[in-house]
């Protein structure tokens, strides 16, 4: 597979998410990879910590319901640390479960699930030290100003942020923002696969990603940029779509409850408790329609994400470049107008000249 260009990738991509989700199109695969694409999504935001809320007015309680509140705060946190820590290897094995799935055009996932545990913790290691790095780099770069609005008492009732500090402190965050998001893209996009696909150390897919960023920084950078660009504008059109099915999908809920309370609200007892089951098992099927078209609707840009990531790796890692090639399907051929096929020519009668 040659390399393509960062602009070339997005119609290939297109085209595998296709051949991922619907060719042949089957509603159970589609919501299955949707939701893998889905989880592993969730991932991309492991390492946002909520900070502790004030506890003004705290102090005027009796100090044995302090002691409460402080103990259940602790316990509270540590489930939440657990269920975090939980969640994040999940959704990091997923992340190489997903590689798998997109670069293969399999629909089983419990395979690909039983060999990425080795890679898995690797993986999870390398996002560990980048939001290790990621808090580093935002304490450093967030410092002066928090010196600043500290010594001049910036948050404090009396006094207001000056403008000119505030002009200077946005951009700081956007720029910030922008700058890790385009190394966590390309972690994703250029050390994972190795990861997923041979199980190679951090340390070699790190590497085999700088040799590529110092051999094309400017495809990189763009590749970045359009990924970027890309997912924001299909995860718009998703959200827009998801917003009108869901508000769609009211209707027929509404008519159906409308119609039960006019039959049932004269029936007394019976009638009134037949209402709470039925508004209880409404309620719970459609909350699971609105996670299925939440899956539905975002997996496939998620896969396309994916597809993109792989298509610009594609001609830089020939391992994966093979892997594309061999899964792509043959295009299909569409017959012109007027078209008609020539008849196969006859072999020879034995003794005949040529």
């Amino acid at each position: 597979m040659r390399p393509l260009t960062a602009t070339e990738c997005i119609s290939p991509a297109i085209q595998r998410a296709k051949d991922v989700l619907v060719r042949p199109f089957r509603v159970g695969t589609y919501l299955k990879l949707s939701a893998l694409a889905f989880f592993a999504e969730l991932g991309s935001g492991s390492c946002n910590l909520s900070a502790p809320g004030k506890n003004q007015g705290i102090h005027g309680l009796p100090p044995g319901l302090v002691a409460f509140f402080v103990a259940f705060a602790v316990l509270l946190g540590f489930v939440a640390l657990v269920v975090w820590l939980v969640m994040l290897y999940v959704t990091s094995r997923l992340q190489l479960v997903l590689v798998e799935v997109v670069a293969t055009r399999q629909s089983f996932i419990s395979p690909f699930w039983r060999r990425q545990g080795p890679a898995t913790w690797r993986w999870l290691g390398v996002k560990v030290v980048f939001c290790l790095a990621a808090l580093a780099v935002a304490a450093v770069v967030g410092g002066p100003f928090i010196y600043y609005a500290i010594r001049h008492h910036i948050f404090s009732a009396a006094a207001s942020p000056p403008i000119a500090w505030i002009l200077l402190l946005i951009p700081t965050i956007l720029l910030l923002i922008l700058v890790l998001a385009a190394a966590y893209a390309v972690l994703r996009g250029l050390v994972v696969p190795p990861m997923a696909l041979e199980g190679v150390p951090a340390s070699e897919a790190i590497r085999r990603a700088r040799v590529i960023v110092d051999t094309e920084p400017g495809q990189v950078a763009l590749f970045v940029v359009l990924q970027v660009l890309l997912s924001v504008a299909m995860g718009i059109a998703a959200e827009i779509l998801i917003a009108l099915t869901l508000l769609v999908s009211l209707i027929p809920f509404a008519l159906a409850g409308g119609a039960a309370w006019l039959a049932l609200r004269h029936a007394g007892a019976l009638g009134t408790a037949t209402l709470i089951g039925l508004a209880v098992a409404g309620g719970i099927v459609f909350v699971c329609w609105i996670a299925c078209v939440i899956m539905g609707l975002l997996g496939p840009v998620y896969i396309f994400g994916q597809a993109y990531a792989l298509y610009f790796l594609g001609g830089r890692y020939p391992l994966l470049g093979d892997l594309l090639d061999q899964t792509t399907p043959l295009p299909e051929f569409v017959a012109p107008p007027g078209f008609i096929p020539r008849p196969p020519i006859a072999p020879p009668e034995p003794g005949m000249s040529l």
